[in-house]
């Protein structure tokens, strides 16, 4: 009976710990996608000016 009460406990610990490391992945995901995004927006942005530059001439 006592086994049953710790394998109560180990799934609770289990639980909390994935509450506590899935926001956690989420953020660093979350971070490194804007990171990306900034980064190929920059380079959109040049290519942009580059266009812009030729046109004109």
């Amino acid at each position: 009976m006592e086994w049953i009460n710790a394998l109560y406990q180990l799934a609770a610990f289990l639980v909390v710990a994935l509450l506590l490391i899935v926001p956690v992945v989420a953020l660093i995901q979350l971070v490194t996608w804007r990171k990306k995004s900034a980064a190929q927006l920059d380079r959109i942005e040049q290519e942009l000016a580059q266009i812009k530059k030729s046109g004109k001439k």
